[in-house]
């Protein structure tokens, strides 16, 4: 699996369902809480979670975000075109 891969590398591995409102507020604090290196989002869900002022979280969170997609990308296309 990617997060014992990442865990044997010395990485903390958290995990939020992006696709349950209640828990993704629950774990919110993620977002803004540093050190936070990457986000990574199967089928790219929260692409596009922006913050109350407008920008992505991800930018104010200062993390890169990895968006990891199996459908074609034009099933997706307004995750790939978020202004991220």
């Amino acid at each position: 699996m990617l997060a014992d891969a990442l865990r044997n590398l010395g990485a903390t591995v958290d995990f939020v369902d992006l696709n349950d409102a209640s828990q993704a507020l629950e774990h919110s604090k993620w977002a803004s809480t540093p050190p936070l290196d990457w986000v990574v989002s199967f089928g790219s869900t929260g692409a596009d979670f922006l913050s109350r002022s407008g920008s992505s979280i991800y930018d104010e969170a200062d993390c890169g975000f990895i968006g990891w997609d199996v459908d074609h990308p034009v099933y997706q296309y307004g995750r790939h075109a978020a202004p991220i």
